[in-house]
């Protein structure tokens, strides 16, 4: 936002202060280095398999030609652009409410 820091660098820079603090505290020992490790690589493995879940049906969706289908769905029901985020954030969360 305002310049100081890249992202990567804003995380890198929090994560050495969790070390730091953690070895102020006298808490750093190999297990909780071997459990931040795991849980680390466990995130990024979620995240991964999310990214190449989205991207591969992203993928399915323009090659079977859905999305051309869903567009002009759209266009022909001559609604404003902001009735289309309206109507598309209200069916979103219709369907993702369990209730």
């Amino acid at each position: 936002m305002f310049g100081v820091a890249t992202p990567t660098e804003a995380a890198a820079l929090g994560a050495l202060c969790s070390i730091i603090l953690v070895a102020v505290y006298r808490k750093l020992n190999l297990t909780v280095i071997r459990k931040s490790a795991y849980n680390t690589i466990n995130i990024s493995a979620m995240l991964l398999l999310i990214v190449a879940g989205s991207t591969g049906f992203s993928q399915v969706l323009a090659y079977s030609g859905a999305s051309q289908g869903l567009l002009q769905t759209v266009l022909s029901l001559h609604m404003s652009q902001t009735m289309v985020v309206c109507a598309s954030s209200c069916l979103r969360l219709r369907l993702t409410c369990r209730t």
